[in-house]
């Protein structure tokens, strides 16, 4: 959905094999195939484009594009306005806190973040045991990590 320039187009339509309509299709019926809430559960795709309005100035052929993707797009000041960035990718993830700040080096630099969330909470047709998980290490970035669960299986 960037990209300008047409050679570099042809090339991206043709290694994913679907040209920029048939993705906007693709995205549209993946969304609504694949975001649901019900009484066993919970799938939720969730994508977000925020722009720094202290440095930039936003597309908007870029913003009419992705919003057909289903992305929130918002224009906002990093300096004065970052907490709306975390609080939004909060609720995507349900989980208070995943990020903050700190997780953003040279944020005042930044001109566009872009993200993309999947939420899945669901019960098993077929129960897991509780005693294969264990806690490890999830890198959300080089230098970030957080103790979540695993599942152990063979």
């Amino acid at each position: 959905m960037a990209i300008s320039d047409k050679e570099q187009l042809e090339i991206l339509d043709n290694i994913l094999g679907l040209n920029n309509d048939e993705r906007i299709i693709f995205y549209s019926n993946m969304i609504n195939n694949n975001n649901f809430a019900n009484s066993e559960g919970e799938i939720k795709i969730n994508n977000g484009a925020f722009y720094n309005s202290d440095n930039a100035e936003e597309n908007k052929e870029y913003i009419e594009q992705i919003t057909k993707t289903y992305t929130e797009c918002y224009k906002l000041s990093y300096k004065n306005d970052f907490n709306f960035i975390i609080e939004w990718i909060s609720k995507s993830y349900k989980e208070k806190n995943f990020m903050n700040k700190d997780s953003f080096k040279n944020k005042e630099k930044t001109y566009l973040l872009l993200f993309s969330s999947l939420y899945y909470q669901q019960t098993w047709a077929t129960k897991y045991a509780d005693s294969d998980t264990y806690k490890s290490s999830f890198y959300i970035d080089n230098n970030n990590t957080k103790e979540v669960n695993f599942m152990r299986h063979s």
